[in-house]
């Protein structure tokens, strides 16, 4: 920001990393900074890949028409590495509890629980999304893999 008003450039507005319950990473450093820059954050892949919707099992394998179904190893929602993660589980498991005691499906939940986020302004994942009294339970830690 800082370089760009120095040099009489256009400030950025907006960016769009990933971010959902499975990738939270730029909660360290990006989202800070976009929120004291005031600069919008438009959640890129905000059901990781489809692992938050509740259409893969543990150990099960992935077939259909689907991205994963089709190509296992594609991308960063590969099959492979984020099965092989127990943090991976215990988040989705989190979410199939919350999606069950609140009788919504999983992305429901992943939805209503980035919604609830400062930084995420974007709100165009979730037109379609009914607004849910989930967020409140859905951001508790104790909910989200955090220790």
């Amino acid at each position: 920001m800082h370089i760009a008003y120095a040099h009489g450039f256009t400030a950025p507005v907006t960016l769009q990393p990933q971010y959902s319950l499975l990738a939270r990473e730029i909660e360290f450093e990006i989202v800070p900074a976009a929120l004291d820059a005031n600069i919008g954050l438009l959640p890129w892949s905000p059901l990781g890949g489809g692992w938050l919707s509740g259409k893969y099992r543990r150990d099960t394998g992935p077939t259909g028409a689907t991205r994963l179904g089709e190509n296992p190893q594609r991308g960063m929602e590969a099959w492979t590495p984020h099965n092989r993660q127990e943090r991976t589980w215990r988040i989705l498991d989190a979410v199939g509890e919350i999606a069950k005691a609140k009788g919504v499906n999983q992305a429901q939940v992943s939805l209503a629980w980035l919604e609830a986020q400062p930084a995420a302004t974007s709100r165009s994942f979730v037109t379609w999304m009914p607004r849910l009294d989930a967020v409140d339970q859905a951001t508790e830690n104790k909910w989200m893999g955090q220790s």
